[in-house]
């Protein structure tokens, strides 16, 4: 104790002329009326002790004062940093001298970590020398920014998907640190609709709980999905969700001929909407074609051939189109041609719809 004592009347005799030639104060200088450390960021706020988003770009300026008349062997400050870089060096210690106003400035580029870095400023040599410390909390670039899938009873997106062009989901992002700054967030999708938007990237502004907010329409094409959240420029911060779509198929089957009859040796246009009783049947759904007539036994005989079954699968309004050709030796005029069409439903079981041509000759 009694060193310690001695040391802090040396620095006031060195530093402040505090004390008489003749005599000592019994008062003791605490080492914070020497040297004062700070850390400062962009917008000029005292951040010692805080939170950054340890990204390894955020730059903030480390700033040292002592007293204006110090004598000249404490006037060279040497910085040292657990972690990142001083910009000016490239190196984790810089010595800088103080101004005439006995102050000192440096920036340290954080790094791109979620340690915390301690931090301090050091002057004088051997037994003379004091230092003052300061920490940065650093959080990771991937707590800066939260997003969250949600289905429309404000759930999380955890249940099986269609794609079926109707379903919609609601993308939330948090923003976990300076929303103050990181106010809007710009929400970008791969596919599907936002609501209320033109393109595949919105932007929307944060309310009060730091949270924003908007509804995608989920596409009819079918896999996977993926969702991003952005807050920031300069650096800038993501999160990203996937969502796997499953195929929407069809309740019913629709179909369509271009007429109720066919000229033997000719051809006939088969509309089929493959539909659902909620949205639509997801993108390129395939389905099954037959022709075929009933002989003497009611058996099935094939007949006639189609075209397009090779892209027999929907549009993006679960339409497909094929054309049949009533050409076969075999078709008997006597008797119709059944046209049928199947597909399968979302629980695998298989559903079908029928349409007769009449052969005219």
């Amino acid at each position: 104790m009694k060193n310690i004592q001695t040391k802090r009347y040396a620095l006031g005799l060195v530093l402040f002329c505090l004390y008489c030639c003749n005599g000592i104060d019994d008062e003791v200088v605490d080492a914070e009326e020497i040297i004062v450390l700070k850390v400062v960021d962009s917008d000029g706020n005292d951040i010692s002790g805080g939170t950054l988003a340890g990204d390894g770009e955020t730059l903030v300026t480390l700033e040292v004062e002592i007293p204006e008349v110090a004598d000249e062997k404490f006037r060279e400050v040497t910085f040292s940093t657990t972690d990142g870089i001083f910009v000016d060096v490239g190196a984790k210690e810089h010595k800088k001298l103080v101004n005439i106003n006995g102050i000192a400035t440096t920036t340290l580029r954080v790094p791109l970590s979620n340690s915390p870095i301690f931090l301090s400023a050091e002057i004088g040599d051997g037994s003379d020398n004091f230092r003052s410390e300061s920490l940065i909390n650093l959080m990771g670039v991937d707590e800066v920014l939260t997003l969250q899938v949600f289905d429309e009873g404000g759930q999380q997106a955890d249940m099986v998907y269609r794609a079926d062009g109707e379903t919609i989901v609601t993308l939330t992002a948090t923003v976990n640190f300076n929303p103050n700054t990181l106010n809007q967030v710009v929400f970008e999708s791969s596919d599907g609709t936002f609501l209320n938007a033109s393109n595949n990237a919105v932007i929307k502004d944060i309310n009060e709980q730091n949270m924003a907010k908007v509804g995608l329409r989920l596409p009819t094409t079918s896999g996977r999905i993926f969702f991003s959240a952005q807050v920031g420029n300069g650096p800038a911060y993501f999160d990203e969700k996937s969502l796997d779509l499953e195929r929407a198929y069809p309740d019913k089957i629709l179909i369509e001929p271009a007429m109720s009859s066919v000229d033997k040796g000719s051809s006939v246009t088969i509309s089929v909407f493959l539909l659902r009783d909620v949205g639509k049947v997801s993108f390129e759904t395939r389905a099954d074609f037959e022709a075929f007539q009933l002989d003497d036994d009611n058996q099935e005989v094939s007949v006639g051939r189609f075209t397009g079954l090779v892209n027999a699968t929907t549009d993006t309004d679960g339409k497909i189109n094929v054309i049949f050709f009533a050409d076969s030796p075999d078709i008997d005029v006597m008797q119709p041609i059944i046209i049928q069409v199947s597909s399968m439903d979302d629980s695998g079981n298989s559903i079908s719809e029928r349409i007769t041509l009449e052969i005219t000759q």
